[in-house]
């Protein structure tokens, strides 16, 4: 799909947590990432990179740390929002 969005789970050894949200290719390059952390915006500790690759197609980038103690339950979302396509992924992945 044009946004097919992951979220891929690191973490250190001083134990915060690296959440990464990347996209597939994609056109045109109009795209936001925002991370929500349980159904607030995180403003903090994101970082951002969009590249333009040979085929003049987009992909983009972006990484949260959490430095503050995982809570129980508390769910992580990564919205991309273009003008074709809006996704969401959450982490963890809910369990069906």
């Amino acid at each position: 799909s044009l946004l097919s969005a992951t979220v891929l789970r690191f973490i250190d050894s001083s134990k915060s947590l690296t959440l990464v949200c990347e996209t597939a290719e994609f056109y045109p390059g109009d795209v936001t990432l925002t991370w929500n952390k349980a159904g607030s915006e995180v403003k903090t500790g994101i970082h951002f990179s969009k590249e333009n690759n040979s085929k003049g197609l987009y992909e983009v980038s972006s990484s949260m740390e959490e430095t503050e103690p995982i809570q129980s339950g508390a769910v992580y979302t990564c919205l991309v929002s273009h003008p074709a396509q809006t996704r969401w992924v959450e982490w963890p992945p809910s369990v069906p």
